[in-house]
């Protein structure tokens, strides 16, 4: 790079400021921080004083790198050079403190950033609340999203949505709730993703019918649910015991033309199997047109581990035998469902039988001998 700027200059082609900014850039994102140190330390040779853009480039780069020290010396050096940090370089230094968990840091540069005339802007503030949510300073998260407009910045959908995802994390759900309405009515909408977020945890906590309200409010905002909304309501009606709702979602999911994927079908699966409904699953699993899903050793194991968990080990081999003639080929995760399931119905000697051959064959790994206690 040093020969090809001299060369330009010696013939009468000197690289303009841009040009500088546009290679050191390039340098950078080939993580080649400390050429890109050089080449901006040479620049006055060239007759050229860096300005923001070089130096903020290069301190990115280092702060990727995670070479603090590196950073406070270009830091130092912008200083002595008169070079005045911007809101990029302060968002820059915020975002490399808060994914390193010193929210300390973060306040204090916040201070810093209006003493040098800068206005922290959503970007500024979001990464704090992302940071004080890593944290698990839930509280301070919400804080700083509720004085976000007196400082002037409306706080946008990732905003509410970090803290959402924060407040779901320690099990607030009423204050999430309360945020949830408050986003609305400040004409901030929900994007898909928000309301995943609140599904996912209503889900997890059993709370299945306010999750299928909420799907009615994604339409109600003008957010449709998308693939990852169906199937986590669809595995949370699995798990409630109602897989005649889930069925149906599952219809709606297609009908509106949201192809369900391995995850959706699995969890549908499991439902079925748990139930005994092996019928149900064999004939849903016909009319999967994907044949790399139909194919997916995950859809077939989880019917497998259900009905070993019902103790039908019998059931779960015959379907072993389904899953083969579909074209799916066992893996380690099918035939350790069917040990376990062996096992657990005192089979031990066909455990013990099974467990050896798989071995010879390495099918399986041996150190599933001592996690079954068969030896």
């Amino acid at each position: 790079v040093h020969e090809a700027l001299s060369q330009m200059a010696q013939h009468g082609c000197t690289p303009d400021i841009r040009m500088y900014a546009t290679i050191i850039d390039g340098i950078c994102k080939e993580g080649h921080h400390e050429v890109a140190n050089e080449i901006l330390s040479r620049m006055p040779s060239y007759g050229l004083k860096p300005n923001v853009v070089c130096y903020n480039t290069v301190l990115k780069g280092i702060c990727s790198a995670d070479r603090w020290e590196k950073a406070e010396e270009l830091l130092t050096e912008m200083y002595q050079k008169n070079c005045p940090l911007d809101d990029v370089t302060f968002n820059i230094l915020v975002d490399f403190f808060c994914q390193n968990g010193l929210v300390d840091r973060v306040i204090e540069l916040l201070e810093q950033m209006l003493e040098h005339g800068c206005m922290p802007d959503v970007i500024t503030y979001t990464t704090v609340i992302n940071g004080f949510c890593k944290e698990g300073l839930i509280d301070e998260a919400v804080m700083l999203l509720k004085n976000m407009p007196s400082c002037g910045c409306k706080p946008n959908t990732i905003s509410y949505t970090i803290v959402l995802k924060g407040l779901c994390s320690t099990e607030r759900w009423v204050d999430a709730e309360e945020l949830m309405s408050r986003m609305i009515q400040q004409g901030c909408l929900p994007n898909p993703v928000t309301f995943n977020t609140i599904i996912n945890f209503l889900c997890k906590k059993g709370l299945v019918e306010q999750a299928i309200e909420l799907l009615k409010q994604m339409l109600v905002n003008g957010c449709n649910p998308d693939l990852i909304s169906y199937s986590t309501v669809i595995d949370g009606l699995g798990k409630a015991g109602k897989t005649e709702e889930a069925l149906e979602l599952l219809n709606v999911m297609i009908n509106k033309g949201i192809t369900p994927n391995v995850i959706t079908y699995s969890s549908m699966a499991f439902a079925l199997a748990r139930e005994g409904r092996i019928d149900k699953v064999i004939q849903m699993f016909d009319n999967i047109q994907d044949a790399t899903i139909r194919s997916d050793a995950v859809l077939y194991n989880a019917v497998i581990s259900s009905l070993c968990k019902r103790r039908e080990t019998d059931l779960a081999i015959d379907f072993l035998a389904y899953m083969v003639s579909n074209g799916c080929m066992p893996n380690e995760s099918t035939y350790t469902a069917l040990i376990k399931g062996l096992a657990s119905e005192g089979l031990l000697c066909e455990a013990q039988d099974l467990l050896s051959e798989l071995c010879s064959r390495r099918a399986v790994r041996k150190h599933l001998t001592r996690r079954f206690g068969i030896v």
